[in-house]
C-alpha cells in the first residue's frame, strides 16, 4: 500500500509496482511482498478547460420572475399574483397584503422575466423624495403619502436622498 500526502497544487502521480499482503498463519502475522501489475494512481487531477459562460443573472438581492398579463412600469413595486406571475402591487387591493416582493428597476412586457429587487439601493433622476420612509401606493407607484382607499400600509424602502431609495420591503400593516 502507498500513502501520499501532498499540499502541492499540482497533480500528484504515484506509481506502484508491488503489493503487500498481510496474513495470519498459526497465530503469527506474515507480511509478503508480491509483484503486482504496475498501477498508476492520480490523486489530484489536472483542471480541464473552462466551460462556456452562461447567461448573466440578476444582481445580488434580485430574483427573476415572469410578468403576468399586465406590463410593469420601471421603478414600481410588484406583487406575486395567485397565478404565480408578477403584477403591479397595490395597497388598495386586499389580495396584495403579504404578496409584495420588491421593486423592478426597468419596465417589462407581459410574459417577460422581470428582475425583482429587494435590499438594494435604487436611484432615479426623476425622483424628488424627502428623506424618510417610502410606501407602496396604488398600481405599483412608490409614494410617501398613502392614497385614499388604502387597505394596508407597507414600507417598501427608505429615501436617503431626493433621488435614492434603499429598497427594503417590510411587512404590511392593516388599516382599520
Amino acid at each position: 500500500m502507498t500513502t501520499v500526502v501532498s499540499q502541492d497544487l499540482l497533480p500528484v502521480v504515484v506509481r506502484q509496482d508491488t503489493a503487500v499482503v498481510v496474513t495470519r498463519e498459526s497465530g503469527e502475522t506474515v507480511v509478503v511482498r508480491q509483484s503486482a501489475a504496475p498501477a498508476v494512481v492520480v490523486t489530484r487531477g489536472i483542471p480541464g478547460p473552462a466551460g462556456p459562460l452562461g447567461p448573466p443573472g440578476p444582481a445580488g438581492g434580485a430574483t427573476l420572475i415572469p410578468v403576468g398579463a399586465t406590463p410593469l412600469s420601471g421603478h414600481s413595486a410588484v406583487a406575486l399574483g395567485a397565478d404565480g406571475a408578477l403584477q403591479p402591487a397595490d395597497c388598495t387591493q386586499a389580495a396584495h397584503r403579504g404578496a409584495v416582493l420588491g421593486v423592478v428597476a426597468n419596465a417589462y412586457a407581459a410574459g417577460a422575466d422581470a428582475v425583482v429587487s429587494n435590499n438594494i439601493p435604487l436611484e432615479h433622476a426623476g425622483w424628488s423624495w424627502a428623506v424618510g420612509p417610502v410606501f407602496l401606493g396604488a398600481a405599483g407607484v412608490l409614494t410617501q403619502a398613502l392614497p385614499v382607499g388604502a387597505k394596508f400600509s407597507q414600507v417598501v424602502g427608505h429615501a436617503v436622498s431626493a433621488t435614492r431609495v434603499l429598497i427594503d420591503v417590510q411587512p404590511p400593516v392593516n388599516i382599520a
